[in-house]
């Protein structure tokens, strides 16, 4: 005979509150930020239209309070902003070479990039001196970025085919045509070098007596005063001759020419050895030569008077 098998307990029934039964209105709440792909929103589609809505000079801030940047420093950190900035601004319709994507595409196209700046960041590894020894490829980043596009244009379609190749073309020309620039800025820790000099200050002279400093002084304007006249009172004098001139004879150009090399040279250096300046000790010799070439001329027109003399007699 076989066993008999022992009674089986059933299961207590399990009595349910109404209470904490579910009711039909009170679904779980779904994050306005996730896209049902496991990425989530940077910026939702009223913060896109916020930043494009307000003055081109508030739109940086406006972005950073509304977006988190783990930046090493503000330096960097203004770096990626931006990146981002430029972005949303070139995706509108605002501007004459804009992409005309819609907020949500903004969002979307935003959310691509700054994965890509993330990954760009988590992949560099910097050892115990600070030196990176590991970087994230251009090659890497393009992937990356080619795999959202088929997930937002194909699986999920967010963009159709021509404004994916819109946006391929602007990121290709600006964030991927800069890759190595970005990186460095926004990633790799800068490279500093200090540099240490030494100078040493000689001690400072001892300066003169104030008496013969004084008596000095006194030598230098008694010396420059008299040449100083000397110089006026010529300029005076050749002013006198030439208003003296006949009229009859033409207006001759008595500017002296530019002195050249080794012409009055005696004279402007004594006048600077006496203590006149360079420019005053020319202005001078100038004023002299003009004086000199002016009573030669008078002299010649004297002797001509004289030799026409005693022809004149000889005739009468």
């Amino acid at each position: 005979m076989a066993p008999k098998q022992k009674p089986v307990a059933e299961p207590a029934p399990v009595e349910v509150d109404d209470q904490q039964q579910t009711e039909p209105g009170d679904e779980p709440v779904e994050d306005p930020r996730s896209l049902g792909t496991g990425h989530m929103l940077c910026l939702l589609d009223d913060d896109i239209r916020a930043i494009w809505d307000a003055p081109e000079v508030d739109r940086l801030s406006l972005l950073a309070e509304r977006i988190p940047i783990e930046a090493a420093d503000n330096f960097r950190e203004e770096i990626e902003m931006q990146l981002y900035l430029t972005l949303i601004e070139h995706c509108s319709d605002q501007r004459k070479d804009g992409l005309c994507l819609t907020a949500r595409q903004t969002s979307v196209a935003l959310m691509m990039v700054k994965m890509l700046v993330d990954d760009i960041r988590a992949g560099v590894e910097l050892d115990a001196s600070g030196e990176v020894v590991r970087t994230v490829e251009k090659t890497a980043a393009v992937d990356k970025f080619r795999e959202l596009a088929l997930t937002y244009t194909i699986d999920m379609p967010v963009f159709s085919p021509p404004e994916m190749r819109l946006l391929s073309d602007y990121l290709g020309l600006t964030f991927f045509a800069h890759y190595n620039l970005y990186m460095y800025c926004l990633m790799c820790p800068r490279q500093m070098e200090r540099i240490e000099v030494t100078l040493v200050l000689p001690e400072p002279e001892v300066p003169p007596p104030l008496e013969e400093a004084a008596e000095l002084s006194d030598d230098i304007s008694g010396s420059k005063q008299p040449l100083e006249a000397v110089a006026r009172s010529t300029s005076q004098e050749v002013d006198v001759i030439l208003e003296e001139d006949t009229p009859d004879e033409p207006v001759q150009d008595l500017t002296s020419p530019p002195v050249e090399d080794g012409q009055v040279t005696v004279g402007v250096q004594e006048l600077i050895e006496s203590g006149l300046d360079e420019a005053t000790a020319l202005a001078v010799s100038e004023k002299l030569s003009e004086l000199v070439s002016i009573m030669e001329k008078k002299l010649d027109n004297r002797e001509k008077e004289l030799d026409k003399k005693p022809q004149c007699t000889a005739e009468g």
